[in-house]
């Protein structure tokens, strides 16, 4: 792929990793980097992945770096080593030793030695099973003999479910069971939907011991993994294809559009003409405004000038030194300049201080939870009277490959779902979210230019490409399914900006600032229908016959859509990507016309907008 391919996909050059297909009998799986993923017998996802992964006093993830590759495969056999380091400071050297055998065994081996002392939160092999196992039984064998039975579970436990644990074995398909062992460490198993990824965790050390701690120099950590298919594969049901057809139509689920909101920083009051230009296009029913505190100067008359520019109305988070007479003076503040906020999130909501909001702004609906991940949200204590709670989205908190920010999406269902188990009859409100962690409750971030994936970093680089368009409308779609009163993504500007202006004065709109002018649209709909998202996802609002539909591509591998044969469709994708960017087109969607047949082929992380007749849509 070349560079400007990378650049229009992902938003930067960073070269994508090396993949390896592995099989070992009747257990197939993909070597990325240096995770093993999509461990499957016959089309059924048996476990998510596997890895070997150190994270910093902060929470970082810094991905191992391999530098050499043993590799000897034939037939349902394989061996292969991988040699190389983990990018910290000191530098930890890491050995994999991966092997499988011609009956579904695979074994995996991890020495890392540090060189010299330095600080971990954790380090350790990571075992994921995919977030459809939910429901299907597993028993759990402990470091002192018990064995646990249960299922996994529906509602997202707060606090790992099961520790001190020596293997799982579980159902991964009616009647076909594999089990895992390990060795090296105490495991512990928890739920990772708690950070919108799309799997459950069995990973060391355990969260009950203290951290950080400190990794002697010189002194090998050793661990091992054995994954095993109990059942001979003349046994499994073949699950049904991957290019099934997936509807992008549900005619008999119509739902209520959520206020859409775009963040604001403090230093937008002071918006350039261009700035407040964009600002007009996109049109957000909501301006979403984070504040350090109640007190943080705010050109609050710049502000109302950006909420009539953009016919939009405010939301405020304040994080800290909320009380009664800081509540008292920005309300002064804002009605000195003619705002009255939609909405105000106070954190932490105690009684107290959601009673003195409720005085303040009395106008305004009430809001609580966390400003951080659901995780926070579903660890919280008292939460007040408020008339919504509110958590953000980041699906980079465990890590940065491409493939988890589109799987993870998927959990937004199990999220509102939980929310509303815990905190029945409140309205639920998503964000800010974006691909990038905007701040982090667990430590420091790492330093990010925005060039390089990063797990927990602020700047994304994908948020500029057409992977971070083809995300935003996958989590305003999912948003919308799992019923949120109102989702913020994105911002205007700045490190989730959907636009920003270069060193040389030139402004830059990203794809996911065409995205957010089509979402506009939808804005002032009632309601819309919602496809799964699994490879691709849906956004339909119908009306007298007719259909307006968003889709997005949630892969890097092209997909067929069925539409109406000699339809006109407006296409955003690489090609017509690189002919805006290159001063070729005018704008970066680029009319197609559906073949006969009505299938059109959809690129990696494309979109397409497509109107008329309300025909059965789907994908395949």
């Amino acid at each position: 792929m070349s560079s400007f391919d990378l650049v229009s996909l992902y938003g930067t050059d960073e070269a994508l990793p090396l993949e390896i297909s592995l099989r070992s009998g009747p257990l197939f799986m993909t070597l990325r980097g240096g995770q093993i993923v999509g461990l499957q017998v016959d089309g059924h996802e048996v476990w998510h992945g596997v890895a070997f992964l150190y994270r910093d006093p902060g929470w970082g993830t810094p991905q191992p770096v391999f530098q050499r590759l043993t590799q000897k495969a034939e037939g349902g056999v394989f061996m292969l080593q991988l040699e190389g380091f983990i990018p910290c400071e000191p530098v930890i050297d890491l050995l994999l030793t991966l092997s499988g055998d011609a009956h579904g065994t695979v074994q995996l081996q991890a020495r890392a030695i540090p060189r010299g002392n330095i600080l971990a939160n954790r380090i350790g092999l990571c075992l994921m099973h995919p977030m459809h196992a939910i429901g299907r039984a597993l028993e759990v064998e402990h470091v002192d003999g018990r064995v646990s039975a249960g299922v996994f579970p529906a509602r997202i436990p707060p606090w790992p479910p099961f520790t001190g644990i020596r293997g799982i074995r579980h159902e991964f398909a009616p009647g076909c069971w594999a089990q895992a062992q390990f060795k090296g460490e105490d495991f512990e198993f928890e739920d990772q939907r708690n950070n919108a990824d799309a799997s459950f965790k069995t990973y060391s050390r355990s969260n009950t011991l203290p951290r950080p701690y400190v990794l002697p120099g010189g002194v090998a950590i050793e661990q091992s993994l054995t994954l095993r298919i109990e059942s001979a594969a003349a046994q499994f049901s073949p699950a049904p294809a991957q290019d099934q057809s997936i509807p992008l139509l549900d005619h008999g689920n119509q739902l209520a559009m959520p206020l859409l909101g775009l963040a604001i920083s403090a230093a937008d009051a002071l918006a350039l003409p261009w700035l407040q230009t964009a600002l007009a296009e996109l049109s957000p029913a909501l301006l979403h405004l984070t504040l350090l505190q109640p007190d943080q100067a705010v050109h609050w008359v710049g502000i109302a000038n950006l909420l009539s520019i953009a016919d939009a109305r405010l939301r405020i988070d304040l994080l800290a030194d909320v009380t009664p007479m800081s509540l008292a003076r920005l309300a002064a503040l804002l009605r000195d300049a003619g705002i009255m906020p939609e909405s105000v999130a106070v954190f932490p909501a105690t009684p107290s201080v959601v009673n003195a909001a409720r005085l303040a702004f009395p106008d305004s609906a009430i809001g609580g939870g966390t400003p951080h991940f659901f995780a926070q949200f579903n660890r919280m204590g008292e939460v007040g009277a408020t008339d919504f709670l509110s958590f953000t989205i980041c699906p980079t908190v465990h890590g940065a490959d491409d493939a988890a920010p589109m799987i993870g999406l998927q959990s937004l269902l199990s999220l509102l779902a939980t929310a509303r188990e815990l905190y029945p009859k409140r309205d639920l409100r998503i964000g800010p979210s974006s691909l990038g962690a905007r701040s982090s409750p667990l430590g420091q971030q790492p330093a990010s230019d925005g060039t390089r994936r990063m797990a927990l970093a602020q700047r994304d680089p994908r948020t500029r490409g057409l992977f971070g368009a083809a995300w935003l409308l996958g989590h305003v779609a999912q948003a919308v399914r799992a019923g949120a009163q109102a989702v913020s993504v994105m911002s205007l500007s700045g490190d989730a900006g959907v636009l920003e202006k270069t060193v040389d004065g030139r402004l830059l709109q990203h794809p996911s600032f065409f995205v957010w002018l089509e979402l506009a649209r939808l804005k002032r709909l009632k309601t819309v229908t919602v496809s799964d998202a699994q490879r691709v996802v849906a956004l339909t609002s119908s009306r007298d016959g007719q259909i307006d539909c968003l889709i997005a591509n949630l892969t890097a591998q092209a997909v067929k859509l069925q539409l109406a044969p000699l339809a006109a469709v407006r296409v955003m994708d690489v090609l017509a990507w690189q002919a805006y960017r290159k001063d070729r087109a005018d704008s970066p969607w680029r009319e197609v016309i559906v073949c006969l047949d009505g299938v059109l082929t959809l690129g990696a992380f494309g979109l397409a907008d497509y109107k008329g007749h309300a025909v059965e849509l789907s994908a395949h």
